[in-house]
Parts: structure tokens; C-alpha cells; sequence
């Protein structure tokens, strides 16, 4: 794209193999970002987790995480 003469930088500008200017997948619609993670948490009552999950968290993963295998959930809230 050439240099910027009030700052000095130089801007570039990506292209495919046809000369096309590159954009991303979903760049132009703002309603596809990711919501962001506001809150995490692990929980190992099963019926803890379901509480959460109707309130709107999400689920992530499960895993034995103690030396006697309790499970603990882990959950999370996003904005």
C-alpha cells in the first residue's frame, strides 16, 4: 500500500494469487465475533453443574482432578 508520510510507517495489504485483496472468514459481520469468557468454574457436584448450565454457563471439559478421582466440571461464562 505504500508509506504513511505523516507517521512513517508502511502500510502493507494482503492479496491472493489473482491480485484480490485478502480478507478473513466472518471479518465483515461484527455480530460473529466470540463472545469473551467472563467467568470460570469448577465445580465436582453434578447437580452443580446442571444449576449452572440452565443459568447460561457453558460447559468446557471434566476431569479427574484429586487423588481420590472426584470429577470436577468446569464451566463457563461468557458475555
Amino acid at each position: 500500500m505504500g508509506e504513511n508520510l505523516t507517521t512513517g510507517k508502511i502500510n502493507w495489504k494482503l492479496v491472493d494469487e489473482n491480485g484480490n485483496e485478502h480478507v478473513h472468514k466472518g471479518a465483515s459481520a461484527f455480530g460473529s465475533r466470540r463472545k469473551r469468557i467472563v467467568d470460570i468454574a469448577t465445580v465436582t457436584d453434578v447437580s452443580e453443574a446442571r444449576k449452572l448450565l440452565v443459568l447460561g454457563w457453558e460447559y468446557k471439559a471434566s476431569y479427574p482432578a484429586t487423588i481420590a478421582n472426584v470429577p470436577h466440571y468446569v464451566l463457563v461464562k461468557r458475555e
